[in-house]
């Protein structure tokens, strides 16, 4: 069954690769998806999904090595590749 995703909600974000916060949604199934990512480095484009921050010790945000801000996935797309594509949906 081919799905078809509407993008219903669009907030402009230019910081690093992300250019966008998004929300889309899955007209077959109903479903709406907020806070997807578009990211354009580049000639390069591809969407992420939804994500929250991970919290550590004391409560406080769990940063990387670089000190950045660590996510856990929320939802994962199947591969890649459907991420890719979500930008010409």
């Amino acid at each position: 069954m081919k799905h078809t995703i509407e993008c219903i909600g669009f907030r402009p974000l230019a910081k690093t690769t992300l250019v966008s916060f998004a929300k889309m949604r899955i007209n077959e199934l109903k479903l709406a998806i907020s806070d997807a990512t578009l990211h354009s480095p580049g000639e390069a484009r591809w969407a992420g999904l939804p994500a929250e921050p991970q919290i550590g010790k004391g409560a406080t945000t769990r940063r990387d090595n670089r000190g950045q801000i660590a996510y856990a996935a929320i939802l994962e797309f199947a591969s890649r590749d459907v991420s890719d594509r979500l930008w010409s949906a």
